[in-house]
C-alpha cells in the first residue's frame, strides 16, 4: 500500500464523520440575491485596494505601506553582489544569501 492510499478499515471509520450536503440533488436551487461571497475585512496593518491611493490624494505626507516581503527584498537588493548571480554553485550563492541575512539582522540589532 502506498503512503497516500487509505485502507478500507480506516475509511469505514472516517466516512461517517464526513458531513453530508443538506441539499436535495434532484431539486433545482435559485441563488438568493446578496447571498454570495462577502468581501473580506482588512487585517490589522493592511488596507484594502484603493484606500492607499485615496490616502495619498487626501493626506499630505502619506506614505504607502509595503508588504513585509517587499521590505525584505529591498534589504537584500542593497547587496549588489546578490543582484546578478555570478556564482556557479548553488552552495556559494546560498552562503552569500545567509551572510547578507546575518548582516541585515546585525544592523537591525545594532539600533536596539
Amino acid at each position: 500500500m502506498n503512503s497516500w492510499e487509505v485502507s478500507d478499515a480506516f475509511w469505514s471509520k472516517v466516512e461517517p464523520l464526513i458531513p453530508r450536503a443538506r441539499r436535495d440533488s434532484n431539486q433545482e436551487y435559485q441563488r438568493r440575491r446578496g447571498a454570495g461571497r462577502k468581501p473580506l475585512e482588512a487585517r490589522r496593518g493592511e488596507e484594502r485596494r484603493g484606500e492607499e491611493r485615496r490616502g495619498i490624494a487626501v493626506r499630505q505626507g502619506y506614505k504607502a505601506r509595503r508588504w513585509i516581503v517587499e521590505v525584505a527584498h529591498s534589504w537584500f537588493n542593497r547587496f549588489r553582489k546578490l543582484l546578478v548571480r555570478f556564482e556557479k554553485t548553488h552552495a556559494a550563492y546560498e552562503a552569500l544569501l545567509q551572510l547578507a541575512a546575518c548582516v541585515i539582522i546585525y544592523r537591525k540589532l545594532a539600533f536596539i
